[in-house]
């Protein structure tokens, strides 16, 4: 015990002495261990905690842009819902303004029936999907199945408990339409419009609408953007193509639309002649 009390008073003076006058001695090598030590956690730090830092990170940052796009989705759905009313509303105050009629903003296409989608078979030569409702729940033939004011398709078998849809992007489906910006009248099918003639200033990007012309599909519900057009070999009829406008693979219920409900009731014996 002397021992170490005298090393201790002998070192003590000695230590003190050499930080006053040469600091540099002493508080270099106790730098440099610190910094040893110091690098050592932060070496650990980065080869353990760091990657788990980093997946966690990456895990919140990808909820984040997930509701992000969600969100952004359902505003899109949204916004297009309300393009659709105006182009249509301004398609038929035209076609009334030609005719010296008023024009009166009502929503002439009336809700029948909301139903499930339960299966898709989505591609351009046979498609279909199948709604949970069938005969027993009013549903017809050639009705005319939409959401949001687009058109998804029409009813083309129809069974008990449920029915099947031939879209509107299969090619055997044909579609009356009408262009909103440039009035041009065509026939939709898969993903292009046939019997545009090459007078028509058809511009890209404009809306596509149903043009009521028929005895099916109403007037007015969407149905694509022209993503471009060419002059057919003959130069006298425009090859137009079209993007659809409904996303089938995030559209899971729909609703069924008559152009005409009177008939339709009548089809179901609800109503007397």
């Amino acid at each position: 015990m002397y021992i170490k009390t005298t090393r201790l008073f002998i070192f003590l003076p000695l230590f003190v002495y050499g930080l006053w006058y040469y600091p540099r001695v002493i508080i270099t090598p106790l730098y440099w261990s610190i910094s040893c030590v110091t690098y050592y956690f932060l070496a650990l730090y980065s080869f353990t905690f760091h990657p788990f830092h980093k997946i966690i990170s990456f895990w919140r940052h990808y909820n984040e842009y997930h509701q992000i796009i969600e969100n952004n989705y359902k505003e899109r759905s949204y916004l297009l819902e309300e393009l659709i009313k105006k182009e249509s509303a301004l398609v038929r105050c035209q076609k009334l303004h030609e005719l010296g009629i008023p024009y009166k903003n009502v929503d002439a296409i009336p809700l029948e029936i909301v139903c499930q989608i339960i299966y898709k078979q989505l591609n351009q030569q046979n498609s279909f999907f199948i709604i949970d409702k069938g005969s027993l729940h009013g549903i017809c033939v050639d009705m005319v199945v939409a959401v949001n004011n687009l058109l998804l398709g029409r009813v083309v078998d129809v069974y008990p408990w449920y029915a099947h849809v031939m879209p509107v992007t299969d090619a055997r489906c044909y579609v009356p339409v009408v262009c909103a910006t440039s009035g041009a009248h065509g026939v939709f099918h898969g993903d292009q419009i046939d019997f545009v003639s090459h007078l028509e200033p058809l511009v890209v990007d404009e809306v596509v609408l149903t043009s009521g012309d028929g005895l099916i599909y109403p007037a007015g519900l969407g149905v694509g953007r022209i993503k471009k057009f060419t002059l057919h070999n003959l130069g006298f009829l425009y090859e137009v193509n079209v993007a659809p406008l409904a996303d089938f693979s995030h559209i899971d219920y729909c609703y069924v639309l008559s152009k005409n409900t009177q008939k339709a009731l009548m089809s179901m014996g609800k109503v007397d002649a």
